[in-house]
């Protein structure tokens, strides 16, 4: 029978128990991107391992925020393999610390080509993919490219669109695109200035307030670990992506089973273009997640644990 942390145990558990058991089974490597750029990798080992899940984060994370997932795919027997996307923690950035800057999302893609290529020969097969919010976008865009990789695939609250609040998408790109243009690309937007580092409970996309208490933590306790305002660049490029997550065609050549997860009080992606992306995959299953906001592997024990128990049950 799974047993998951609780919240009302939480930090005590992952201090004593989780990061124990982590960091026993972490190996390190920096892999270098098709540019040359420098990219984080962590690889953990599990047990009798049976396959191996790669897992690409979202927009102003990083591959720490994860530790208590990956505990569990590990007591699945499943060994990870998380990096730093560039422009994110510890892997190379071409803007300050505090914005997240890339030109295009075929950057990321690339990226993710470059580092399994260099895991080629080391990771347990089969190989399953699970990606968060724009780490949904580049795992679609990278599927696109090659269908046969990955065996299964779990998307959580991916961004096959962004929310729109009294703009259409084609004036924010356009404005965007003006602004990169025009000497702008690597600044921040002028709408973006969260501060992750103190940012209230109740303002966050979390519902667990201790799993946000120890995300809140490890950002104030690195600043790599900080989050980061979009830059222009990356807004713009963000916008074009949603044409090619849905173009003509697009979806139905992903013949893999996926499973989407969609959060019900979502703020930051759009659902409906969730709802039209697994209509159109061949093996697509879609779990509204009742309750939830954005970041669904942050809400609270009682949404959390079920839906735990169903991405487990669906990479056996």
């Amino acid at each position: 029978m799974r047993e998951f942390l609780t919240e009302e145990n939480f930090k005590t558990e992952m201090a004593t128990a989780v990061l124990p058991y982590l960091f026993a089974r972490r190996a390190e490597k920096t892999v270098s991107a098709p540019d040359g750029s420098a990219l984080f990798t962590c690889h953990y080992a599990a047990d009798g391992a049976r396959g191996t899940v790669v897992l690409v984060h979202g927009f102003s994370e990083n591959a720490e925020k994860y530790h208590e997932f990956i505990y569990y795919l590990l007591q699945e027997h499943l060994s990870v393999l998380i990096f730093d996307q560039r422009g994110h923690g510890r892997s190379a950035r071409a803007a300050p610390v505090g914005v997240v800057h890339v030109s295009r999302f075929s950057d990321y893609v690339a990226d993710l080509e470059a580092i399994l290529a260099a895991y080629d020969g080391e990771l347990v097969t089969p190989l399953y993919l699970f990606a968060h919010s724009m780490g949904g976008a580049v795992a679609t865009l990278f599927l696109k490219k090659h269908r046969d990789v990955f065996k299964k695939a779990v998307l959580s609250a991916p961004m096959a669109d962004l929310q729109y609040r009294g703009i259409t998408r084609l004036a924010c790109r356009a404005a965007c695109r003006f602004c990169t243009l025009t000497g702008r690309a690597k600044r921040a937007v002028f709408i973006s200035k969260k501060d992750y580092e103190n940012e209230p409970f109740e303002r966050s996309s979390a519902l667990s307030r201790a799993r946000f208490t120890y995300l809140r933590d490890q950002r104030r306790s690195d600043p790599l670990l900080s989050g980061g305002a979009p830059s222009y660049a990356w807004s713009a490029a963000a916008l074009g992506v949603r044409g090619r997550i849905l173009g003509r065609g697009v979806p139905e050549q992903l013949h893999l089973p996926v499973l989407l997860l969609s959060a019900e009080h979502e703020y930051l992606v759009n659902n409906a273009a969730q709802e039209a992306l697994v209509a159109r995959l061949p093996q697509g299953r879609l779990r509204r997640v009742a309750g939830s906001k954005h970041e669904i592997l942050f809400t609270n024990d009682e949404i959390l644990h079920p839906v735990l128990g169903e991405i487990l049950d669906f990479l056996q």
